[in-house]
C-alpha cells in the first residue's frame, strides 16, 4: 500500500500541469479553508454576542420559577391554616360555581404561573437588553418570538373554547 502511494506521488510530481496565467499560487483548498474560517469566526462572534442574553433569560426564568414555587407553597399553607376551603364551601357562591380543584389550589397555581410569566417577561427583557444595537439578530428573531407567543395564546383559547363546546354538546345530548 505504501509503495502504491509513493509511486502515485512520484508520478504526480513528475507531471507538471500548466497553470493559467491569471491564477495565483493559492490552491482551492486554501480558499475553502479561508472561507470556512471566516464563516466559523462570524458564527462564533454572533454566539458570543447572544450567549449572555440567553444565560440571563434562563437565570431570570429559573429564579422566578423558584420564587413562584415558594409563594405557591406559602399560599397553600396560609390558606389551609385560615381554612379558606371550608369557608368558601359555606358561602352561597360555592354552590353556583364548583371548579374541579379547591380554591386554595387555584390560588396557589395561579400565583405560580404568574411568577413564571413574570420570569419570562423579565428574561426576554434581559435577553433584548444584552444585544448591541448594531447586530441584526434581534430584528430577525422578534417576528418568530411574537408569532410563537401568539400561537401559544391561540392554542390556550382554542382549548378553552373546545372544552366549553364539548360540555355544552354533552349536556344537550343528555337532556335530549
Amino acid at each position: 500500500m505504501l509503495t502504491f502511494v509513493a509511486m502515485f506521488l512520484q508520478q504526480s510530481k513528475s507531471e507538471v500541469v500548466s497553470q493559467p496565467p491569471n491564477a495565483d499560487n493559492a490552491s482551492i483548498l486554501h480558499h475553502m479553508s479561508d472561507a470556512l474560517h471566516q464563516s466559523l469566526y462570524r458564527v462564533l462572534t454572533l454566539l458570543i454576542a447572544i450567549l449572555p442574553g440567553i444565560l440571563a433569560f434562563f437565570v431570570a426564568l429559573t429564579i422566578f420559577t423558584l420564587l413562584g414555587m415558594g409563594i405557591s407553597a406559602l399560599l397553600r399553607r396560609a390558606l389551609a391554616w385560615m381554612k379558606a376551603d371550608e369557608r368558601f364551601a359555606r358561602t352561597r357562591l360555592a354552590v353556583d360555581w364548583t371548579p374541579s380543584s379547591s380554591p386554595t389550589e387555584i390560588v396557589a397555581r395561579s400565583s405560580f404561573w404568574a411568577c413564571v410569566l413574570l420570569g419570562l417577561i423579565v428574561g426576554v427583557s434581559a435577553f433584548d437588553a444584552s444585544y448591541a444595537t448594531s447586530t441584526p439578530l434581534p430584528m430577525s428573531l422578534l417576528p418568530y418570538l411574537t408569532h410563537a407567543v401568539g400561537a401559544i395564546l391561540l392554542l390556550m383559547v382554542g382549548t378553552l373554547i373546545a372544552r366549553f363546546l364539548a360540555c355544552s354538546v354533552l349536556i344537550g345530548v343528555v337532556n335530549a
